[in-house]
């Protein structure tokens, strides 16, 4: 071993990937263990200070030979990972599924995830338990960094001189810090995987090195103990509420400068299990994660589960650090660029983020589940082309048809499914919908999905085209929140409108501006069809899907829930429609008919599935919907 090797900065990579571990099996256990990446962040920081500053001091700093030590680094355990990934997404994950996995594949070779999940969500939603490589995103803030912070440094001393390296890399911390600290506040999801929020705390591991890089002997415990008390502090008083990476992110990462200055190379984390642990938190941390997805998917929710998990997750971290970290490659890239280009992981890499590119622009290779049940968990294909649109809306297969739709994501499948349907006949349909809205038609609300909506009902009204509309919200979800979270329970939240006034209040204002909207559009259009609410699972049909898949399990028709949960989940929208006072060519189109017999609703029907995940119509489902609607509009001439 190096005589210079820092035992201490390895036991703190221990306490850094305990605390991630224990955190993303149970959070309760341990609350503010997410902590555990910003001290990741303060170590890569200070080391990679530690060798551009120390090579431009002995004037043998090369960034080929930098960059060529970072792929070396991070490249083949991240490759074997995606690699196995693939091959068992390509085995068990439904075509949406293996669309999402492939993508995020590509993004963690091309490391560019966190941009891709910034885009998505937020790192603490319900689905992101889901998302196989959601923790790569971190692998890409430091890779940004290593990729621009060399070249900073450079022109500094280009620019100035060496000196003033110090001087520049304090502002440019004091600047992110700044600027992180306001984004989790405006803008808290996306600030979370920003490169510009994250460079402070790689910039105090590099002030560790520039500012602090003496002998500290007579503090050293003080420091040490200091330090481990504010992680400490972090992991057990913060938690996923907590605006981050703000101030108190500020925590952690002095506690992981105190350590890193202390230099203690005899204490508790310098012992062999830390040590163990240490060398392997690279591994470890990239397995962990796809760990906790499986989980997630199996439904392992026990404390056996959690001791299970950590140990499974720590054993494929030793394996990848044994067989694959230290496996010595030919053509290792030193100084050359060629050797680098040519350095076989880089290379299998390219080629496995080739083949996730080629798997999501096909939709998750369908053909893998030719005439299997989960090749029908599918989309409409103009799902995400005919969002938000109301002045120029999409036209489906046919243009100036007599139908239109209008709703939330709800309505999107239906768009699809109905303009199938009409096209037979030469007719098309025009698709008015936006993603998670509540219907707010007469709310003096000055949002986007109001504003939206009222334009909406005013293109279609003023449009002499169109004959008939069909109608479809989400309606109990804004009402009372989502059902997932409390099912089997049912949800009383506020409505997501109208927070001045009491729960139902607010929920009797919507259904009465909803019914407003109903009624405009049926003095000037021949006939309005509503959707009333659509069964709600408390599972997403892909996670059922994979666990068929795995156990080779049959699929027929599948319980979702109970027509009990459903008729008590959605009395109240159901009562107010059913029995309000509309206009004759009002009519109410019930996915029950479908969806359900006397006393359950299914996920999957006859081997199709009626969703494409736990809430929203799968295109067959739409498809059943369209029937009843088309049997009703023809009784109704």
């Amino acid at each position: 071993m190096n005589k210079n090797y820092r035992l201490d900065i390895n036991g703190l990579r221990a306490i850094a990937v305990l605390g991630v571990l224990i955190f993303h099996f149970d959070n309760l256990l341990l609350s503010g263990g997410f902590a555990g990446v910003d001290i990741f962040f303060v170590i890569s920081g200070y080391l990679m200070t530690l060798i551009v500053c120390s090579g431009i001091e002995k004037n043998t700093f090369s960034l080929i030979y930098f960059y060529g030590s970072r792929v070396r680094r991070i490249f083949p355990a991240l490759m074997v990972l995606c690699f196995v990934m693939m091959l068992f997404g390509w085995l068990y994950l439904t075509p949406l599924d293996y669309t999402q996995l492939a993508k995020h594949v590509a993004s963690s070779i091309g490391f560019v995830s966190n941009i891709i999940y910034m885009s998505e969500s937020g790192y603490f939603d319900v689905d992101s338990k889901y998302k196989w490589l959601l923790h790569t995103w971190s692998l890409s803030v430091e890779w940004q960094f290593y990729l621009v912070y060399p070249v900073f440094v450079l022109s500094v001393v280009s620019l100035f001189s060496k000196y003033s390296i110090k001087t520049a890399v304090l502002i440019l911390t004091i600047i992110s810090l700044i600027f992180s600290i306001c984004s989790s506040y405006f803008w808290s999801l996306d600030s979370y995987y920003s490169l510009p929020c994250r460079i402070w705390q790689m910039g105090v591991g590099a002030l560790a090195y520039l500012y602090f890089n003496r002998d500290y002997s007579r503090f050293s415990n003080c420091f040490f103990f200091f330090g481990l008390l504010l992680i400490s502090l972090s992991y057990f008083l913060f938690d996923e509420s907590s605006p981050w990476p703000g101030y108190l992110s500020v925590v952690p990462c002095l506690g992981a400068f105190f350590i890193i200055v202390a230099k203690s190379n005899n204490s508790f984390i310098t012992n062999k299990f830390m040590q163990f642990i240490g060398y392997r938190s690279y591994s470890i941390y990239l397995w962990h994660w796809p760990v906790v997805v499986l989980f997630s998917y199996l439904n392992f929710e026990s404390y056996y589960s959690i001791f299970l998990g950590l140990m499974i997750s720590i054993l494929l971290g030793d394996i990848s650090y044994r067989c694959v970290e230290n496996f010595r490659w030919i053509n290792a890239p030193k100084y050359s660029f060629v050797s680098l280009i040519f350095y076989p992981p880089l290379i299998i890499a390219i080629l496995i983020f080739s083949f996730g590119v080629s798997v999501y622009v096909s939709d998750g290779l369908k053909s893998r589940f030719q005439s299997h049940p989960a090749s029908t968990i599918e989309r409409s294909p103009m799902a995400y082309e005919c969002n938000s649109k109301w002045e120029d809306p999409c036209e489906l297969f046919n243009e100036n048809g007599s139908w239109a739709v209008i709703g939330n994501s709800h309505a999107v499948e239906l768009s699809y499914a109905l303009a199938e349907r009409v096209s037979k006949y030469g007719d098309g349909v025009k698709q008015y919908t936006k993603v998670g809205c509540t219907t707010a038609y007469n709310i003096n609300e000055l949002n986007d999905c109001s504003k939206w909506e009222r334009r909406s009902v005013t293109s279609l009204i003023s449009d002499g085209d169109i004959k008939n509309v069909l109608v479809s919200y989400r309606i109990t979800s804004s009402l009372f929140g989502d059902n997932i979270s409390d099912y089997p329970n049912l949800p009383d939240n506020h409505p997501s409108v109208l927070n001045f006034m009491n729960k139902d209040d607010a929920r009797l204002e919507i259904l009465k501006s909803f019914s407003y909207m109903l009624e405009d559009l049926a003095a000037v259009k021949d006939k309005v069809y509503v959707v009333l609410p659509i069964p709600e699972l408390y599972e997403n049909v892909n996670r059922l899907a994979f666990r068929n898949n795995l156990y080779n399990e049959e699929y027929g028709s599948i319980s979702g829930t109970s027509v009990e949960y459903y008729m008590k989940r959605n009395a109240l929208v159901r009562e107010y429609l059913l029995g309000g006072d509309f206009p004759s060519n009002v009519h109410f189109v019930d996915p029950r008919d479908t969806y359900c017999d006397t006393l359950n609703c299914f996920s999957f029907k006859n081997n199709v599935a009626l969703y494409f995940d736990d809430d929203h119509p799968s295109l067959s489902g739409a498809r059943l919907i369209v029937d009843n609607l088309m049997e009703l509009h023809l009784l109704e001439g």
